[in-house]
């Protein structure tokens, strides 16, 4: 229930302060199992995921976000959880297949933090996509070239998203060059999404 109230709040806030956009929502699987990934730029970027899609998404959030007991509960309420970065962690990899093998959804930024330049996306999100046999939805956030990374939006910033189609999970072994082509195919989709920007 609060996750929904947060989204029904977070749509508004993003329609009024963002004009926010939506196109490709048709492309959203209504059930079963799903990655979402998506370009990284600031701080509104996991609520504004969220909140373009019918179906709950699950976030993974750095673990020093849970630290404040308060904040923390909050963050577990609405479906987030922690992630220690910097290393294989396997607990976070087992909460988020046992979600996805659930029929859920988790959100994913490949490059795994803020970054303007769409390269080098870590190996995880097509492990998992791999592992628990589903596919990834790529979307595209747009956001004025001024706004750099690692700074909250200033209000009456433009935003539009595009959803792409789904990407079948990876057939071939669960080699690191296989993981890694796939990783940069679903990269290459989310730059596609930001660059079709361009001609509409």
């Amino acid at each position: 229930m609060l996750y929904w109230i947060g989204h029904f709040l977070i749509n508004i806030l993003a329609k009024i302060f963002f004009s926010l956009k939506i196109k490709g929502i048709e492309n959203l699987p209504l059930n079963g199992g799903l990655i979402v990934a998506a370009n990284h730029l600031s701080y509104w970027d996991p609520p504004l995921v969220a909140t373009s899609l019918q179906r709950q998404v699950h976030f993974m959030a750095k673990a020093e976000l849970f630290k404040n007991p308060f904040f923390g509960a909050l963050l577990k309420k609405i479906g987030v959880f922690p992630v220690a970065r910097g290393k294989a962690d396997r607990r976070a990899i087992q909460k988020a297949l046992e979600l996805l093998k659930n029929k859920k959804i988790i959100g994913i930024f490949p490059q795994g933090t803020r970054f303007r330049e769409l390269d080098n996306p870590e190996l995880g999100i097509a492990f998992l996509a791999k592992q628990a046999n589903v596919p990834v939805l790529p979307m595209g956030i747009i956001k004025k070239d001024s706004i750099k990374v690692k700074t909250y939006l200033p209000f009456f910033t433009k935003i539009k998203i595009n959803i792409g189609k789904p990407i079948s999970p990876p057939q071939k072994h669960s080699n690191k060059e296989n993981l890694k082509e796939y990783a940069q195919k679903i990269m290459r989709e989310i730059s596609g999404l930001i660059k079709e920007n361009a001609s509409n």
